[in-house]
């Protein structure tokens, strides 16, 4: 059982289905944010050339049966999950769910996080840096 002093991180990448856009992106981060705020959830979604990335952060038990939601939402693919368990303090204290749009150019996601999560999906291993990438970012 975790210390209620931690806080549970979850972190996943997908692929987006075809015909994801921006109208969709808009339902995704405002139900997001109403289911998320009712279970204590924080977080941030970004979606990047087709893929999305999230960590979700706060009571184990929410977080899980938010990612089995999650896992189940036909608007994305190949599920992969990156990161688990508990952690000191929350990243995104104040945001029921952060959003990053995807017109805005990241160097850190295309350079680094881009390239592991194309690997992620085709099975080939990650190297240590570019894990470490999303750990920092």
């Amino acid at each position: 059982m975790l210390n209620e002093n931690f806080v549970f991180q979850l972190l996943y990448a997908s692929q987006a289905a075809p015909g994801v856009d921006a109208q969709c992106l808009n339902d995704i981060f405002s139900r997001s944010r109403l289911l998320n705020a009712e279970v204590g959830i924080t977080g941030m979604l970004l979606m990047r050339h087709g893929y999305f990335l999230q960590l979700l952060e706060g009571r184990e038990a929410a977080v899980r049966a938010c990612y089995r939601r999650i896992i189940r939402d036909p608007r994305h693919t190949e599920v992969t999950l990156i990161l688990q368990g508990p952690t000191d303090a929350r990243l995104f204290p104040v945001w029921s769910m952060a959003s990053v749009s995807q017109d805005t150019s990241y160097a850190c996601f295309d350079q680094d996080l881009l390239p592991m999560l194309r690997e992620l999906q085709t099975g080939s291993p990650c190297p240590e840096p570019r894990r470490s990438a999303i750990r920092q970012a």
